[in-house]
């Protein structure tokens, strides 16, 4: 039985998407006109971001919930030097500001920890981003060749 049905039938209140690309969700929303997906889980990060899917996603009322928004098991994305510097003027994480990018932008994020110091500041999220900053951030894609 399918997903759809499923949903059709009220056995299930809502279906979700994973690394469903732009033209995957209008084949979905094409495909099965009212099945619209609650949530999109995505690989979403400065390196890695793909805006037209996220204005999509808002237009249809999809959530977009970001994975590997810490750079997952790379650190390079951690050790970047524009978010370092980003992190030191607000006198916190690397991962602090890489979580404010995401949630800035109305996307949702669940970061992986393990170690209660990363718990605590994941959800220590006590200031914001400037335009200035969230421009930067998401320029770093630029040059990585993704």
């Amino acid at each position: 039985m399918s997903f759809v049905k499923l949903y059709d039938e009220g056995l299930v209140n809502a279906i979700g998407v994973s690394n469903f690309t732009l033209p995957h969700l209008r084949e979905l929303l094409k495909q099965c006109p009212g099945t619209t997906p609650a949530v999109n889980q995505s690989l979403w990060s400065p390196y890695y971001h793909q805006n037209k899917m996220l204005m999509y996603c808002k237009q249809n009322d999809i959530v977009l919930q970001a994975y590997s928004s810490l750079g997952g098991n790379c650190c390079e994305l951690l050790n970047d030097p524009v978010i370092k510097k980003i992190a030191l003027s607000h006198g916190v994480s690397s991962a602090q500001v890489l979580l404010n990018w995401t949630l800035q932008q109305d996307i949702a994020v669940i970061p992986k920890s393990k170690q209660p110091k990363h718990i605590k500041e994941n959800i220590t999220l006590n200031f914001e981003l400037c335009e200035a900053e969230m421009k930067a951030l998401n320029h770093l894609e630029e040059g990585k060749g993704i």
